[in-house]
């Protein structure tokens, strides 16, 4: 806001962003600076003017708060947090995974706690507090460190000593934000043994925006030393939010010319505070960003420092109210608010134990929450109970700005001219703007992520497809608010927030949160927040409206209490969701995403000359005003080492850092020419033993474009044997399993190791994810859905255990219900024909119609229906054995379209022939041998020692070496094969021998590889030569082909006569596409799997569950048609009912919810099929596991009887006549 706004009763607001506080601000009631992301109304639009009372006394501080304080990492060690209602914490953590308690929260400042000793800290220990503050760790480096080099060898004593030196100055600027901080005024208080880190460290802090930024007069007027050459080098900034201000303010200073370029007629991007006036009275509304969480460790509290600015903290009571204006017993709040706090310490628990075991695995955060309030029985019973969950919920949704539903389970808590095009190559980058062209050495973009979601700026090139693919996998929220001015304060000035609970689920975040703007703003302004579903239908209604309803509410509370609701004198609406620089609020994980697709969007791309920064490349504070602006910090010091890397005249390195350069190039030449080599791992053995447990060198490779040198090497100590045994294992992250694991091996970057331990998982949520992980492996689909029934099995078992049944009994009667019930599917199957290849289609179809690979249309079904009939094999008696795991292959390889994807009739192997030019690559109907065997001299499995004393002897002794080969080779050629493969090693005189009888050879082939080929070709694998019978060779092959896709050669051994194996060969854009096709690959064929091994079908669209004949359970599996109601976005209620009066009378089984239009159909008609195989899996591993938890969970079964408190060891109950015989029965 620009200070000429104010009037003399209100203090100077703080500018909404830091940067702007030059006073390039145009004024905020300016109607040329009002866009689309606020509607206001006309001073006084609907009511008349209300004379306002008596002046009241307001405190005169101003406040930068933030939302996402409950999801977000924050600045530990003594801060005062100013956070919402439910955010509140007692302590800091560094990775905050749940919501805290919205009250009774004690704010102290450091060393207070009266649970801690009074002794005050060392003076390192305070150096190391500051620090963690900041977001350093207390004993080790962060990846911006690593990165920069900041000392030549890692985990050396050098490291220590850097990290001592670099708290230290952090906390002797932090001790004095508005001083410059030089080398002048720390040196004499540097030991002399810390003395060569402290350019390091201090260079590291000044480039990278931690120490010497802001606002203060010394500060604003320094320059930073960067030594970036002579050249002049130019950059452009996209974008005048938060992020772009703060990297354009610190790259002028290090020298940079800087040009930004802001599309609104004002800067500041989603901060934005306006100014609102009418009858007298004066306030400023924040439209956007508002909420600052951490003072002491965030870089927005350090400027508030230096502008003198005093900082409000949001008081912790927040009375809620009901529809009528009744407030909410504090007991049944406090109680709704400690469940739904559990709720989600279970919720990230299995969220745990998911992401430990079934990595790949993620549901909505609003299904799990779902699954265990019914469980627990959480508002089922109560309304004003449901109300209140409801608000935590809308709570949630207003902290991550997006539908419950659409919130990811798994990473849920992680963190003028207008732009047209931005055109980069090796020679700079072009930006063209308003029709203007802006010419520069790099650009930085910081534009919302909802710009980029909606192209609105071409890129040329395009982005790569990994960071596509992470812009489309992240979300972007819509937050909006309601700001009223009124004549005066009738809410009272002892609370700074009140909340409002709504009957219907759907409208929950309606105007839930209301804040009191009195004690910042400079005149009686209250908000009204609105997220969730009910953000986006705000947009859709007139701003007269949204007001009329906000004031409806008010009235409501208000009234009954004989206090009158002035008229607003102001009111304006946000429409940010519409807004088209921003569409939308701020980010949040996604179902699908993780906390890495922020890491990928924050790396720059076209050789360094493009980079982004933005709350949404924060990993760490995401969707917060100091994340976008650590983000513009961080980009600077990017930008400068890029500049630096460029510049003629580059400043020296260390001798440390070309000491260990000179180490990793010996390295390099050592593994020029490994001994071993499969996959990214390469071996070294001791060329002075042969012994099995002798040592050998293994190396790593880490390939990734976020490294500088764009590879990292690891390494480890092995002996050969652990080495010939891992060369056997498919996948390189079975391989590095298998060497943490089995063989206990720490990988390490040559002198330092880091490896993180993992916590233990829950053994009742381990319990849940073995659920998932048999379903997956029995029938590959429904994983899902056996928790989500298996839970719903316990909630309703909760009824008959407070009825006194013995969960025996109720184990009983489920086994005999999933009985029944399984007879009831029998009668329902319709048994079809597996050579109908139309009706497998359309069940191929059905189940992986709302995957990423449906919009290929029938593509990835006709793959996965080839494939698994082409390794069906028949065993008589009506049995079928297809194993898709063994004998199906899928190889992926990046480049062309989806389209080129097809199922060969063979199989696909990643191997070149031994010696390409000597043998031949494209052999017609080939006869193939496949061998298990060493085609080399054999050695010897002990030491031998051999001594020979004449030139005659070692001659004769390699003559031996020689005719050994020479005679394993005859035994072969005497079959006349075109291709021999072996899995073992094969000597350069075999390869003569075989390329001069016209044979190409193949080495070192994968077991896995070797099995399909056999199954392939009708080749026999053999162990030794001379057992080789003509029956052995392979002779159904057709084709055997060695081609070159991208860099790699592939061998083909295709166009087979009854392949009993084969592959599946998926091309696409980027290796993200092919793995998502390839999970999507496997369903399908696991659902045509199960069709040949069982072809029955069962009616889908919930049409299945609804044929219990037990009431209980039948409850428990009305889940399924539940929720395809609400996900169609019909009356659940009405179509639950109607779906129960078509199945009443036991007919019109084949009716149910068309997940597409949400009407009831049959479902024989619209052909939506379910898998008999699956449902039936699904079932029984549901009601098994509900029936071990039963027994076993004490938490579940309710077995364990909590005694009173402070009551002592009970004496034995006596069993009485009466109580005899008082095990009950659940009748069917």
């Amino acid at each position: 806001m620009d200070p000429s706004t104010q009037t003399p009763h209100s203090p100077p607001s703080p500018p909404p962003f830091p940067a702007a506080a030059e006073g390039n601000t145009a004024t905020a009631n300016d109607a040329a600076n009002v866009t689309s992301d606020d509607v206001s109304t006309p001073s006084n639009p609907l009511y008349p003017p209300t004379p306002p009372p008596p002046d009241d006394d307001t405190t005169t501080t101003t406040s930068e708060i933030s939302k996402r304080r409950r999801k977000r990492k924050h600045y530990p060690g003594g801060t005062i947090s100013m956070v919402l209602r439910p955010h509140s914490s007692s302590s800091y953590h560094h990775h905050l995974t749940l919501p805290r308690r919205r009250r009774r929260r004690t704010v102290t400042t450091p060393n207070t706690n009266t649970n801690t000793p009074t002794t005050a800290p060392t003076p390192l220990d305070l150096h190391a507090l500051i620090a963690l503050s900041v977001g350093f760790p207390v004993d080790s480096l962060t990846d911006d460190e690593i990165h920069a080099s900041v000392i030549p060898t890692l985990s050396s004593p050098l490291q220590s000593h850097y990290i001592s030196v670099r708290n230290l100055l952090l906390s002797s600027w932090r001790s004095d934000v508005n001083s410059l901080l030089t080398r002048s005024h720390f040196l004499p208080s540097i030991a002399p043994h810390l003395l060569p880190v402290v350019d390091p460290a201090f260079d590291f802090l000044v480039s990278h925006g931690f120490v010497n930024f802001g606002l203060a007069p010394d500060i604003k007027n320094a320059t930073l030393s960067t030594n970036i050459g002579n050249a002049d080098v130019n950059v452009v900034v996209v974008g005048a939010g938060l992020a772009g201000l703060c990297a354009a303010r610190q790259l002028r200073a290090m020298g940079f010319k800087v040009v930004v370029l802001e599309g609104r007629g004002r800067p500041g991007g989603r901060v934005r505070t306006r100014k609102m006036e009418g009858g007298g009275v004066v306030g400023a509304a924040d439209l956007g960003g508002s909420v600052l969480t951490g003072i002491n460790g965030n870089p927005l509290g350090v400027l508030a420092r230096q502008l003198g600015f005093p900082l409000h903290k949001v008081r912790d009571i927040c009375p809620l109210y009901l529809p009528d204006g009744r407030a909410v017993d504090s007991e049944v709040d406090s109680r709704i608010e400690t469940v739904f706090n559990k709720l989600l310490d279970r919720v990230c628990k299995l969220r745990q134990v998911m992401m430990e075991e079934i990595k790949c695995v993620d549901v909505s955060l609003g299904t799990a929450l779902e699954a265990f309030r019914k469980v627990f029985s959480v508002g089922s019973r109560d309304v004003v109970e449901r109300m209140l969950f409801n608000w935590h919920l809308a709570n949630l949704e207003y902290a991550n700005p997006t539908l419950l539903s659409s919130l990811s389970m798994a990473f849920w808590d992680q963190d003028d001219p207008t732009v047209e095009s931005i055109r980069y190559g090796v020679d700079g980058v072009l930006v063209y703007a308003g029709g203007q062209e802006f010419r520069a050495d790099m650009v930085l973009c910081t534009v919302p992520l909802g710009v980029l979601k909606r192209d609105a700026i071409e890129f040329v090139p395009p982005l790569p497809q990994k960071k596509r693919d992470a812009i489309e996998r992240l979300g972007f929220g819509l937050l909006n608010k309601v700001a009223m001015l009124f004549p005066y304060n009738f809410w009272g000035g002892d609370i700074d927030t009140f909340g409002h609970l709504s009957e219907d689920p759907a409208r929950r975040g309606e105007f839930f949160l209301f804040y009191s703007y009195s004690s910042v703003s400079g005149g009686p302004l209250l908000v009204a927040l609105v997220a969730g579903e009910a953000a986006i239908e705000f947009e859709k209604k007139s701003p007269v409206d949204s007001v009329e309803s906000v004031m409806d509410i008010l009235r409501g509370i208000f009234h009954p209490k004989g206090v009158d609701v002035p008229d607003p004198v102001q009111a304006v609406c946000t429409r940010w969701g519409q807004d088209r620089f921003t569409y939308g609020s701020y980010s949040y994980v996604a179902i699908g995403a993780s906390g890495d697709d922020y890491d990928i969007l924050a790396e720059p791309i076209g050789n360094r000359r493009v980079f982004f920064a933005g709350e949404a490349t924060n990993r760490q504070y995401p969707a917060t005003m100091h994340g976008a602006f650590l983000s513009g910090m961080r980009e600077a010091a990017n930008i400068l080492r890029a500049a630096k890397r460029r510049s003629p005249n580059p400043a020296d390195d260390n001798a440390g850092v070309k000491a260990s350069s000179e180490d990793s190039e010996d390295l390099d030449k050592l593994f020029s020419k490994p001994d071993l080599r499969f996959g990214n791992i390469s071996v070294l053995f001791d060329p002075g033993s042969d012994d099995p447990e002798s040592h050998s060198l293994l190396r790593a490779e880490f390939h990734s474009e976020k490294l500088e040198n764009g590879c990292l090497y690891l390494y480890g100590l092995l002996s050969r044997y652990q080495a010939l045994e891992l060369s056997k294992v498919d996948g390189d992250a079975d391989k590095l399993k298998i060497l943490n694991q089995q063989f206990g091996l720490r990988l390490c970057f040559v002198l330092r190791s880091y490896l993180r331990e993992l916590d233990l998982a829950h053994p009742a949520a381990k319990s849940m994810i073995e659920l998932s992980r048999t379903q997956d492996e029995e029938v590959g689909d429904g994983t899902t859905s056996v928790i989500i029934l298996a839970g719903e099995m316990l909630h309703v078992a909760e009824d008959f255990i407070d009825k006194n049944y013995h969960p025996t009994v109720i184990c009983r009667a489920y086994s005999k219900a999933l009985e029944d019930a399984v007879a009831a599917l029998d009668k329902i199957a319709m048994s079809i024909d597996i050579k109908d290849r139309d009706t497998i289609l359309g069940l191929v179809k059905s189940c992986i119609g709302t995957k990423f690979t449906s919009q290929f249309g029938d593509l990835i079904s006709d793959l996965a229906i080839d494939a698994t009939a082409m390794v069906g094999v028949d065993l008589g008696q009506g049995l079928r054995e297809v194993d898709i795991k063994k004998y199906i292959k899928v190889e992926k390889v990046p480049g062309g379209q989806l389209e080129d994807s097809q199922v060969l009739k063979g199989v696909m192997i990643n191997k070149d022939i031994v010696a390409p030019g000597k043998m031949r690559r494209r052999i017609v109907n080939p006869r193939i041998i496949l061998l298990d065997c060493p085609l080399e001299y054999k050695k010897g499995e002990n030491q031998t020692n051999a001594e020979i004393v004449r030139e005659e002897d070692w001659e004769a002794l390699l003559k031996m070496e020689e005719e050994y080969i020479q005679n394993i080779c005859a035994q072969i050629l005497n079959f006349k094969p075109d291709v021999v493969i072996t899995e073992k090693g094969l000597s350069d005189l075999a390869c003569h021998y075989f390329s001069k009888a016209g044979v190409s050879a193949i080495r070192r082939l994968r077991k896995t590889d070797n099995n399909r080929i056999a199954k392939a070709s009708g080749a026999v694998i053999v162990n030794r030569p001379d057992e080789l019978q003509e029956s052995d060779v392979g002779t159904g092959a057709g084709l055997f082909e060695v081609k070159k896709i991208g860099d790699d050669f592939f061998t083909f051994i295709v166009d087979c006569e009854d392949p009993k194996a084969c592959t599946v060969l998926l091309r696409g854009a980027s290796k993200d596409l092919l793995n998502e096709v390839e999970r999507n690959l496997q369903d399908a064929m696991c659902v045509a799997r199960n069709i040949i091994k069982n072809p029955k079908l069962v009616p889908g669209g919930g049409a299945t569950e609804l044929t219990w004949p037990y009431e209980a359970a039948a409850l428990a599996f009305e889940a399924i048609p539940r929720t395809l109601a609400q996900n169609c976005g019909v009356n659940v209620i009405r179509t639950m009912t109607a779906l129960r009066g078509k199945h009443a009378n036991g007919e019109n089984a084949w009716v149910g919810i068309d997940g597409n239009s949400g009407e009831i159909a049959n479902m024989k008609e619209k052909k939506i099929w379910d898998s008999y195989t699956v449902k039936v899996q699904t079932f029984k591993t549901a009601i098994e596991a509900a029936c071990m938890l039963l027994r076993i969970d004490d938490i579940v079964s309710g077995i364990k009887k909590k005694q009173a408190p402070g009551a002592g060891p009970q004496k034995p109950q006596i069993e009485q006549a009466d109580d005899a015989d008082n095990e009950q029965m659940i009748p069917e």
